[in-house]
């Protein structure tokens, strides 16, 4: 099947999220005062002060249940707001996916930084992943994620870089337009990986 270009993908993540933008933003305000409550880094740049021991802890399964709840909103599921903690139910494998791949891309940022943007991409569908296979060894789903990824690699780089703009842009707003632009680009990536399993399994 011919990819949908990432411009397409970002039109569909506006049209599942019409009518339903208040649903996201309120999973998201929780998403964000979780990672404040447990001190987490996450990747939009709020709360960067942290402890690292809650980081790795709590890291993992936040961010399975974020992608939980964005993955089955996009497919047009009824979710509710407990499915942000699902991550908690997968405990362990939540942990070991986090920490096995922060070590990976920390690695490599420090040895030449390439590598360690590379495999932030490679392994960017792990808990995707672990979503639809939560049977499957934290080290298959890696694997898994790196098939997904094959070739791809670029097309999820140049989306990221779409998404840095949106970010800087939100700056304008002091964080507020966040609680938008965050759900708007969990659904474009849910979308981005659903494609990439239609392609796998056509």
């Amino acid at each position: 099947m011919m990819p949908i270009s990432n411009r397409d993908l970002m039109d569909r993540a506006r049209l599942a999220l019409r009518g339903r933008w208040g649903q996201a933003v309120v999973a998201t305000l929780i998403y964000l005062l979780c990672l404040a409550v447990f001190q987490v880094r996450n990747p939009y740049g709020l709360f960067p002060r942290q402890s690292v021991w809650l980081s790795l802890l709590f890291g993992g399964p936040l961010h399975w249940g974020f992608n939980s709840y964005f993955l089955r909103f996009s497919r047009g599921q009824e979710v509710g707001y407990g499915e942000l903690f699902s991550g908690f139910r997968h405990f362990g494998k939540a942990l070991l996916a986090y920490v096995s791949v922060l070590l990976l891309v920390v690695l490599g940022l420090v040895l030449l930084v390439v590598p360690g943007i590379v495999f932030a991409l490679q392994f960017g569908m792990i808990y995707y992943v672990m979503n639809d296979h939560p049977d499957l060894p934290v080290f298959e789903a890696m694997d898994k994620s790196k098939a997904l990824m094959q070739g791809q690699k670029m097309r999820l780089f140049r989306l990221y870089l779409r998404f840095a703009l949106i970010v800087l842009l939100c700056v304008i707003t002091l964080g507020v337009a966040l609680l938008w632009a965050i759900p708007y680009i969990q659904v474009t990536l849910a979308g981005f990986y659903e494609q990439l399993r239609a392609g796998k399994e056509s």
